[in-house]
């Protein structure tokens, strides 16, 4: 049986976000970001191959298997988004908590009142929910399940989106990188969960549950308005990720409406396709404004070979859609095999794009370019006098990754202490106490 390309599209966005887990868990310096970034990733990955598993095969015997694996990653990925959203891009400090206020804890609430809702709607509409589902009755309980936890990693994106706004408005004036990262951030896991409030949660006959949804949504879009006004750069960034917030929606309603069932957008690859530009908007984050600290170990240890494995695979993903299509439109395999030949003759010029872009991706390795940023990493650490044992070991791999010794990072950590304000140390010139 010929896999259909929803299927395909879905399953590929989700082994892309797989295998972006994959690449920061090896690449980055360790640190509590990184262990919920990659938490995050791996299992909103397993929740979508799961689901797709038993909305592909409903009738099968593992279809019970595949619902209940998908309600459980559903459940462990809302957790971890509301664990990233406390220390992506990195932990909140002391100083940071008190630039925000209280503001945070509105948001916590805002998100609760509106996972609590939209739970308590869903309990209520259980046997509405289950009908449009139209899945064997044995998984009709189960499924109700499923759409709470869908339902809850929406709400902890709710969560996660206008935190990160706040935390972009309260940045120093200097950290542009850091908001670089939390707009991007925001954009690229701000897509699905948009995609199915407008897809799935709006619909003229649940008012009250349109009305909450939509109330998410201006939520969203309007804490990233507030940062594009409060926030003291790269204010364009924060007007898009509130533009994005209103305008994904706005395309899942429209693709609804176009559509004769809501099923029928939800198995057309549309949220497959938002969570492939997810994971292109997140790889920009770290090539441009080195999310999670991926460009320490980039220039070192991504092989040209690697790189260009990355555009092999992305074109066999191409190819395999193209046959798929090609035979679901003519109801014959033999275009869908010539389409896929055709694409075999671009494998060349692909291969030979991909070592130009490794060249200028992964350049020599310069160790004053390895002191420079082990020295900003210091100096952000080391703003407030003194460094916490997180950032300690931050640190300590750090220099690790770089290639630089003990005796040598001493050095270093000695210049940036003698650069530091008056006020960061004690009458000896040394750093206060953490």
């Amino acid at each position: 049986m010929a896999l259909p390309t929803w299927y395909i599209v879905d399953n590929a966005s989700a082994l892309l976000f797989l295998a972006l887990a994959a690449f920061v868990a090896r690449v980055t310096p360790s640190s509590g970001a990184r262990a919920a970034f990659v938490a995050y990733l791996a299992s909103f990955s397993v929740a979508i191959l799961a689901s797709n598993s038993m909305w592909l095969t409903p009738e099968s015997p593992a279809a019970r298997i595949y619902l209940g694996v998908a309600v459980a990653a559903w459940l462990v990925a809302s957790g971890t988004t509301v664990w990233l959203a406390r220390v992506f891009p990195r932990p909140l400090d002391a100083d940071e908590k008190a630039r925000i206020g209280r503001a945070r804890h509105v948001v916590a609430l805002v998100a609760v009142a509106f996972a609590a809702a939209n739970i308590a709607l869903i309990v209520r509409a259980r046997e509405l929910i289950t009908a449009e589902a139209a899945l064997p009755a044995a998984l009709g309980s189960a499924y109700v399940l499923l759409v709470i936890g869908t339902g809850a990693f929406s709400s902890a994106a709710m969560y996660l989106a206008p935190l990160l706004a706040l935390r972009f408005a309260a940045a120093r004036a200097e950290d542009d990188p850091m908001r670089g990262q939390a707009a991007l951030g925001a954009s690229a896991m701000l897509l699905f969960p948009l995609l199915i409030l407008g897809i799935v949660y709006i619909s003229p006959a649940q008012p009250l549950r349109s009305a909450i949804a939509a109330g998410g949504i201006v939520f969203s879009a309007g804490a990233w308005v507030y940062a594009a006004q409060a926030g003291a750069g790269a204010r364009a960034l924060a007007r898009n990720v509130a533009w994005l917030a209103l305008v994904i929606p706005l395309l899942g309603m429209v693709a609804v409406a176009r559509a004769a069932e809501p099923l029928d957008v939800v198995n057309s690859g549309i949220m497959g396709a938002g969570r492939t530009l997810g994971v292109l908007l997140l790889a920009y984050a770290m090539v441009r404004h080195h999310l999670l600290g991926v460009d320490v170990k980039l220039r070192w240890t991504i092989s040209r070979g690697t790189t260009a494995a990355v555009f092999v695979a992305v074109f066999f993903l191409v190819s395999e859609g193209a046959q798929e299509f090609f035979e679901l439109r003519t109801g014959s395999g033999y275009w869908g095999i010539a389409a896929a030949s055709v694409l075999v003759f671009a494998i060349a010029p692909i291969q030979r794009l991909a070592e130009r872009v490794a060249e200028h991706a992964v350049p020599p390795a310069q160790p004053p370019r390895r002191e420079e940023t082990y020295r900003a990493t210091l100096r952000r650490f080391l703003r407030d006098g003194a460094a916490t044992h997180e950032e300690e070991r931050v640190l300590a791999n750090l220099a690790a990754d770089l290639g630089i010794d003990a005796a040598r990072a001493f050095e270093l950590r000695a210049q940036v202490q003698a650069e530091l304000p008056a006020a960061a140390r004690d009458g000896d010139g040394a750093l206060r106490a953490g």
